[in-house]
């Protein structure tokens, strides 16, 4: 009588039989309850990465950074959108060197990998301490910052797009340019979606123990086949949560004091980032 074979159980998030994703009500319920459950650990490992973005990024320099001037002469909703938009301005269009971007992917990177550590053992109900998160959860950060290069590569497309766009806004002085120019950039960021959409699971293979960035890769695209759609609209609807949410904190707080609002947006984009990382984990945890 032939042996029937015990099937091996599967690694820890090895993917198995594909299903359905979770719907992106689940998943911003799922992402509600992670952070009410373990948000004391979760917490603490932002607020390492924010001491660490002060004093590596902003150099302790935090009023000069983070100071908006107000416009007396405007009505208080006007001086609001006001100093939101030069703080956001100050945070992503400023120029900065070559060496604080990269300081800032590193950390980045660190503090994501941090979260998915610390979220794989605290799902699994294991103790462990916002040290052990940094120190266990960095071990694989070569291969995932090798992915994260692949997935930076992805955007490209996007980016042609927006500086075409960018360019012809400025140039151009008929609307049927604007027009033409325009649908080439809506179509190179859905490009840009769609790939980014293929390869985005391997940040989270490559982070598990001697995976290797090319084993991520292919794992990537094969748990993502005919489901690729779904998942850019679960990344639609996460950033239209957030920018709700972060609209909803920091307006109130610009309108009653401008000179704050900064301080507000730096808050939210904090609160934004752990509130992604946990939400993006449970949308990937849906794809195995």
């Amino acid at each position: 009588m032939a042996k029937v074979k015990t099937p091996k159980q599967p690694k820890d998030d090895a993917p198995t039989k594909p299903k359905k994703l979770a719907s992106s009500w689940v998943l911003l319920r799922q992402t509600w309850m992670e952070l009410s459950s373990f948000w004391r650990t979760l917490v603490g490992i932002t607020l390492v990465y924010v001491v660490l973005y002060v004093v590596l990024v902003m150099g302790l320099n935090i009023t000069s950074g983070l100071s908006v001037p107000v416009d007396t002469g405007l009505n208080r909703f006007s001086q609001a959108i006001n100093s939101i938009a030069t703080s956001i301005n100050d945070v992503y269009a400023q120029a900065q060197s070559d060496t604080t971007v990269l300081v800032q992917m590193l950390l980045f990177v660190v503090a994501s990998l941090a979260l998915i550590w610390a979220l794989r053992k605290l799902q699994a109900l294991k103790k462990i301490t916002i040290r052990d998160a940094y120190y266990q959860g960095s071990a694989q950060i070569i291969p995932v910052l090798l992915v994260s290069i692949v997935l930076l590569l992805t955007l490209i497309p996007a980016v042609i797009g927006s500086s075409i766009f960018s360019v012809v806004l400025q140039t151009a002085s008929v609307g049927i340019e604007i027009l033409i120019v325009s649908v080439i950039a809506g179509l190179l960021l859905l490009l840009s979606l769609l790939l980014f959409s293929i390869f985005w699971p391997a940040y989270y293979i490559a982070s598990l123990p001697q995976t290797r960035p090319i084993q991520a890769l292919k794992s990537a695209k094969a748990i993502t086949k005919k489901r690729r759609l779904s998942i850019i609209r679960k990344f639609l609807v996460l950033g239209l949560v957030l920018g709700i949410c972060g609209l909803l904190f920091v307006v109130p707080i610009a309108i009653i004091a401008p000179s704050f609002a900064s301080y507000a947006v730096y808050v939210a984009l904090f609160a934004g980032f752990l509130y992604s990382q946990v939400y993006l984990y449970e949308l990937y945890r849906s794809l195995l």
